[in-house]
């Protein structure tokens, strides 16, 4: 049988075309993996998990007034003991309040709001628990929403709801933050 180059043409423009893929998938991962990024969500080796575990589990929260600093601190002792309030602890978490700001956002005919929108806020403050040193200070935002209806009762009920799930997203970043800060190599180069 007589082949005619124009047959193996394609096969060999596709297998060159696979190829070049490959080695630009390599060539990319390679350089990604050089630059120091991690994957914020992923896996990391036991020892980094362990390190941020433990400097989470020796961080001390500290008072916060009013309810919803009640409730903050609640949540953030929900997620940074899990075996218990430290001993001795070796980082202080400092929030001084939580600033909360209601805004009206659906206004209907009678110039009464039907929908509104609670704005939480809190500024925190990492600090070294023997020297009192700011490690880390970090502003926490979270906004949640909520419907203005005709029974006061069922207005309260949705606000505190919201306000519930602000409080619970601004512990959730304060932990995010407080994981990236103790997973950070620059902290293990400085000794903190």
């Amino acid at each position: 049988m007589i082949f005619s180059r124009r047959t193996h043409r394609p096969k060999r423009q596709a297998t060159l075309a696979l190829l070049s893929c490959l080695f630009l998938g390599g060539l990319l991962s390679g350089l990604l993996s050089a630059c120091g990024l991690q994957p914020v969500y992923g896996t990391y080796s036991s020892e980094n998990t362990a390190s941020v575990t433990a400097a989470m589990a020796a961080t001390e929260i500290t008072s916060i007034p009013e309810k919803s600093g009640q409730d903050l601190r609640n949540a953030l002792m929900d997620r940074l003991y899990t075996k218990g309030r430290p001993a001795d602890p070796r980082y202080r978490l400092r929030i001084a309040s939580v600033d909360k700001t209601n805004v009206g956002l659906g206004i209907s005919k009678d110039a009464s709001a039907s929908r509104a929108q609670l704005r939480l806020s809190a500024t925190m403050v990492l600090t070294d628990a023997a020297t009192e040193a700011p490690i880390l200070t970090r502003t926490l935002n979270a906004v949640s929403s909520y419907n203005v209806l005709d029974s006061h009762f069922t207005t309260l009920v949705s606000q505190s709801e919201a306000e519930i799930n602000a409080i619970n997203e601004i512990a959730e970043q304060a932990v995010i933050q407080l994981e990236l800060y103790f997973a950070s190599p620059k902290r293990e180069q400085t000794g903190d």
